[in-house]
Formats: structure tokens, C-alpha cells, sequence
């Protein structure tokens, strides 16, 4: 069960955190309720998450039948989620929930997307090379400026997920399709 007419969602994608669940739902309530539907979705989780989460009281819960991704997991959700404000985000608490107000801020400011992005910081040489590739891919996808920093822990307004939700994803990358639209 969750909120009848939440004001916004949180959306997170769960892959075997069952451990992590608890804490992360107790977390969420105490700073959202009651205005934010809390969804989480089981991406194929092979450990107990969606007995954790089916257990839940205050949280919604989708299933998928196996392992899709992370972005096929938000992508399910974003389906059941139209007419509000969408924060994304991961499952492991290493998103500050304190940002949340200022990501909602962003889109009720006029944004269609917003992001809270970690500050820069040096990291090892494959980190690095990963990075760049994923920028030179997202530049490639969206045809926009090579160095657009995005992440999971993001804000998306309602017109743009509806916008998102019209076109057809072969291979769903919600931040690739924002930027593209």
C-alpha cells in the first residue's frame, strides 16, 4: 500500500538489497511522509528484497520477473507513475536524502530535469576512462555538449516523463532520452 494522492514519487531500483531495504525505507518515511509515494522496484533480486519490500508498510512495490537493468527498472516504474514529480534514485543510501527538497525546488522552478550530482573528484585511471566513455556515448545518444555530468539521483517533471513515456526505447537510458527530447 503507500500514499493514495502522493504530491510526489521516489522511485528506486532494487537489485539484491534486501539488507539495505529497512534502513532505507525508515529513512525515506521519516523525511517524506506523507507527501512522497515511495516505489520500489525488484529488479530480478535473487536474495529476499521483495519479501522485504512486499512487507513494507508506506512503500509501493513492483516486481520484474528477472534481472532487467536499472534503467528497465525505473522505466517500469515511471509507467505507473504520470502526473507527478519523479526523484530517481539508487538503493544504497549514498544519495543525501537531505537533497530531495532542492531537486523538487528545481522542477516546481521550471525544470524538466534536474540532477544531484557528487562533486568531482580524482579517481583511478579505469574510473576515469569508464567516465569519458559514458560521456562520449550519452554525447553520441543525445547529440548534446560532450561534458554533461548526469546520475541516478535525478528529478524528472511530470511533462517530461510523459514525454519519455511517448517515444519508443529499444534499449531504455532514461538520462539519454531526457536530454534528447
Amino acid at each position: 500500500m503507500g500514499v493514495v494522492n502522493p504530491g510526489f514519487y521516489i522511485v528506486i531500483p532494487v537489485y539484491n538489497g534486501a539488507s539495505l531495504l529497512p534502513g532505507l525505507i525508515r529513512r525515506l518515511t521519516d523525511l517524506s511522509a506523507p507527501s512522497a509515494q515511495i516505489v520500489l522496484v525488484d529488479d530480478g533480486s535473487r536474495d529476499e528484497s521483495w519479501e522485504v519490500i512486499s512487507h513494507s508498510s508506506g512503500v509501493r512495490g513492483i516486481r520484474l520477473d528477472k534481472n532487467r537493468g536499472q534503467q528497465s527498472a525505473i522505466l517500469a516504474a515511471l509507467t505507473t507513475c504520470r502526473g507527478k514529480t519523479v526523484i530517481t534514485m539508487d538503493d544504497d543510501l549514498s544519495h543525501p536524502l537531505q537533497t530531495i527538497p532542492f531537486l523538487l525546488r528545481a522542477v516546481e522552478d521550471g525544470a524538466d530535469l534536474a540532477y544531484a550530482l557528487p562533486p568531482r573528484r580524482p579517481g583511478a585511471p579505469f574510473r576515469r576512462l569508464s567516465s569519458r566513455m559514458h560521456q562520449i556515448h550519452m554525447s553520441l545518444i543525445t547529440g548534446t555538449a560532450l561534458f554533461i555530468r548526469v546520475g541516478s539521483f535525478r528529478a524528472l517533471s511530470p511533462d517530461l516523463i510523459s514525454r519519455i513515456l511517448s517515444e519508443p526505447l529499444s534499449f531504455p537510458y532514461i538520462s539519454a532520452q531526457a536530454l534528447s527530447l
